[in-house]
């Protein structure tokens, strides 16, 4: 596969791979960071709380998209897009936090995602996973694609076993 061909893909991976990532993370992470405080407070009152399996299942699946974007036979387009728009809005919480704040209503992200959105964006958790998406992304390896390797040249021909030579008449034969 050619390299334009192969990071048109790359980018495609990249734009498909930036909602799932943050959807799957934004809506387990609240969701478990509830499970968590039940659980304690259920262990204080002797009471017990069954597992959310389903938001577990649902961060490891952000787990395993963010190994895919980072797969180094992928164009480095991949990891760089959802890492710069991580990144960039990671950033923009720590440096206007209230212009962030407001302009991140529940009418703009599902009520689902909302809390664990505003958790993950205020602590820096987006800034930290954007940046390291754009480390995987700038190894020259993943923007020069697979080469071919050399052919080697064919092997030469063994040499021939040597043939044993018989006796000649005038040959000094020794019996043994």
């Amino acid at each position: 596969m050619n390299n334009a061909a192969r990071h048109g893909i790359g980018a495609l991976a990249g734009v498909v791979a930036t909602p799932l990532i943050v959807g799957c993370l934004a809506y387990s992470v609240d969701r478990l960071r509830l499970t968590v405080a039940l659980g304690l407070n259920a262990s204080l009152d002797g009471t017990s709380v069954p597992s959310d399996w389903t938001s577990f299942g649902v961060l490891l699946a952000g787990a395993v998209v963010i190994g895919l974007v980072v797969y180094a036979r992928l164009s480095a387009l991949a990891s760089l897009i959802p890492g710069a728009l991580m990144a960039a809005v990671g950033l923009l919480w720590v440096l206007e936090p209230r212009w962030m704040v407001d302009q991140s209503t529940p009418e703009l992200v599902p009520e689902d995602f909302f809390m664990g959105y505003t958790n993950m964006a205020a602590n820096g958790t987006f800034l930290l996973i954007g940046a390291a998406l754009i480390v995987a992304s700038v190894s020259p390896q993943r923007w020069r694609g697979a080469r071919a390797e050399p052919s080697a040249p064919p092997a030469a021909e063994p040499p021939a076993p040597p043939v044993a030579k018989m006796p000649g008449p005038d040959d000094d034969v020794i019996a043994s």
